[in-house]
């Protein structure tokens, strides 16, 4: 079983506040950021849905 680790609360696809319950998630390139090279502004989740 492959787990990914997620402590986004506010999408639909949390478990428990530490998991996605997807199988897998689509990992896609930030468009906009301001290109500092910060890990949290270079990609984000293209799985996510709000709750």
């Amino acid at each position: 079983m492959t787990s990914v680790g997620c402590s986004v609360v506010s999408c639909a696809h949390n478990s428990n506040g530490r998991y996605c319950a997807l199988s897998h998630i689509e990992v896609r390139p930030c468009v906009g950021c301001t290109g500092c090279g910060a890990p949290d502004e270079e990609s984000f989740c293209g799985s996510y849905s709000m709750r």
